[in-house]
C-alpha cells in the first residue's frame, strides 16, 4: 500500500510540473497573440481613418491614384490585385451585419 501512495505521490508531481510547463506555455502565446492584435487593430485604424480622408477629398484622392497610375503602372496593377483578393477574402470570413440583405428569408 506504501508503494501505491509513493507511485500516487509522484504522479501527482509529475502532473503539477506538467500543468506549470502548459500555463506557462500558455501565457507566451497570450503575449504574442496580444502583439499580433494590436498591430492587426492599430492597422484597421489607420485603413479607416485613410479610408474616412478619401472620402472626403475626392478629388485629392483621384488625382493621387492618377498619378500612381502614370508614375507606377505595374506597382498599381499589383496593388490592385492584391487589394482585390484581400476584399474578396474579407467578404468570405466577415461576421454577418444585422442589415444584410442574405439574412432577411425571401417571401
Amino acid at each position: 500500500m506504501h508503494k501505491q501512495a509513493q507511485q500516487l505521490a509522484l504522479r501527482k508531481q509529475a502532473l503539477l510540473v506538467k500543468i506549470q510547463a502548459q500555463r506557462q506555455l500558455l501565457s507566451l502565446q497570450k503575449s504574442e497573440l496580444s502583439g499580433s492584435l494590436n498591430l492587426a487593430a492599430a492597422s484597421q485604424r489607420l485603413g479607416l481613418n485613410l479610408f474616412s480622408r478619401a472620402k472626403d477629398h475626392p478629388l485629392l484622392t483621384a488625382t493621387l491614384a492618377a498619378g500612381l497610375v502614370l508614375l507606377r503602372p505595374r506597382r498599381v496593377l499589383s496593388i490592385a490585385k492584391t487589394a482585390l483578393q484581400a476584399w474578396m477574402i474579407w467578404r468570405e470570413i466577415r461576421p454577418p451585419s444585422s442589415g444584410s440583405s442574405k439574412d432577411v428569408p425571401s417571401a
